[in-house]
Formats: structure tokens, C-alpha cells, sequence
């Protein structure tokens, strides 16, 4: 709820402060929320929250993509402004050598072998969700796995060291 608030408190000051195109990129999200409370049939977490932003800088990303080929530099401006605004209240993106340390992490706590593929993505993407593109961890997680199958025979459980 901690979101919703902020926004609200945003929504205010770009209002006062005459922000007109923070204002309406606000009050959208704003809307989306709410939309999404209503769709779900109660007030959404945090985690549900950073789904629904993320969902709307992605389209905004499409959106960019899709005028910059139509040459619509006027329109990739503006969903540029509302990309930037939706990424300010987004939680600042993992790294690929965070998304590995989760992932060495997930492995230690299940256990896993590399055909415990689908059980370490089963404990890692919620963590993940809006921070790293899930799209980009499989590859990550196939070169930590065959991290594990060069040990010596110590049966792979524990992560390799650090540094």
C-alpha cells in the first residue's frame, strides 16, 4: 500500500508544481492499481504492486519500439517521458552476477542438480519478478548448473566460493 501513497502524494505535488506530463503518467498508474485491486477483489502487496508497474514500463518499451520503426519520434518522446517517470518508483534492477548469487543460493537451499532445472526457477523467479528480465535467466541459470557438474566429486550441494 506503501506505493499507492507515494503516488498519490507525487500525484499532488506534480499537480501543484504544474508537471503536466508527470501528472498524467501518475495518475494512470494510479488508475492501473486501483484497476488491478478491484480485479483481484483486494488491496494488492507490494510484490503485486511492482507487477503492475513493470507491466506498464514493458509496455512502454514495446510502445517505443513500435514508433521508433514508424519514425513517430514525437510519440517515442513522449512514452520515453512516461517510461522514465514508471522507473523511478521501480525497484533498481538486479545485475546478472546478483541474479547468479540467487541462483547459487536456490541451489544450496533444494539441493539441486541440473535436472532440478524447473525447481530452482520455481524458488528463484518469485524474487526476481520486475527486477531482471525472466526471459534472461535461463542462460544464467544453465552456466551456474554447469558450474556444479566441473566440481570434484563432493556431491555438488554446496556453491562454489566466492571471489
Amino acid at each position: 500500500m506503501a506505493l499507492l501513497a507515494k503516488l498519490q502524494e507525487d500525484m499532488k505535488a506534480a499537480l501543484k508544481a504544474g508537471e503536466k506530463a508527470k501528472l498524467s503518467t501518475v495518475r494512470m498508474l494510479i488508475a492501473e492499481l486501483k484497476n488491478e485491486e478491484k480485479r483481484v477483489l483486494r488491496p494488492l502487496n507490494e510484490q503485486e504492486e511492482l507487477v503492475v508497474l513493470d507491466r506498464q514500463a514493458k509496455r512502454r518499451q514495446e510502445s517505443i519500439r513500435m514508433y521508433k520503426e514508424a519514425e513517430r519520434d514525437d510519440l517515442v518522446a513522449t512514452e520515453q517521458g512516461e517510461l522514465e517517470i514508471i522507473q523511478t518508483y521501480l525497484p533498481r534492477p538486479y545485475t546478472a552476477e546478483e541474479v547468479k548469487a540467487l541462483l547459487r543460493k536456490a541451489i544450496a537451499e533444494t539441493n539441486a542438480r541440473k535436472s532440478d532445472f524447473g525447481r530452482v526457477m520455481k524458488e528463484v523467479m518469485p524474487k526476481l519478478k520486475g527486477r531482471f528480465p525472466g526471459s534472461e535467466v535461463k542462460p544464467l541459470l544453465d552456466e551456474v548448473l554447469a558450474e556444479y557438474d566441473e566440481e570434484p566429486a563432493t556431491g555438488g550441494s554446496e556453491p562454489p566460493a566466492e571471489g
